[in-house]
């Protein structure tokens, strides 16, 4: 089921979430006035990836490996943890960007970032086909 929610006035957030209310994919969008600004990527399985369109910057994480998180439990005598601290590498970058495009289903919303649509337009689209829901 995708939903989203509003982060004060100029952050939008849409959300797939899956069984156990778990979010599995999500586009967290940062505006500026009208103007998209900011956006992130975020893959529950793969990492994250964000977007800066003033500055063209690419950047993000992926989560550790299964070894690596076993590694540090192992040294630290906690259970395994994930963490968002791999190197994002062009690879990855590609797999999180087509992994949350396919989880959200939603060719509109990829051609309105395309084309950078503005923050009315993402909010007219978007409350009209998903839920509002509160912010946990």
């Amino acid at each position: 089921m995708l939903e989203y929610y509003l982060k004060g006035p100029n952050r939008l957030v849409l959300r797939k979430v899956g069984e156990l209310s778990r979010i599995s994919s999500a586009l967290d969008f940062h505006f500026k006035e009208e103007s998209l600004f900011f956006l992130e990527y975020y893959s529950a399985r793969l990492g994250i990836v964000k977007i800066n369109f003033e500055t063209k910057q690419i950047s993000g994480n992926t989560w550790e490996t299964l070894e690596v998180a076993q590694s540090a439990s192992y040294t630290n005598y906690h259970y395994t943890g994930f963490l968002l601290q791999g190197h994002l590498t062009e690879v990855a970058k590609e797999e999180i960007l087509v992994k949350v495009i396919e989880d959200l289903d939603d060719l509109k919303i990829e051609n309105m970032v395309l084309k950078r649509s503005t923050k009315t337009e993402f909010l007219t689209y978007i409350s009209s086909k998903y839920r509002l829901t509160e912010h946990a």
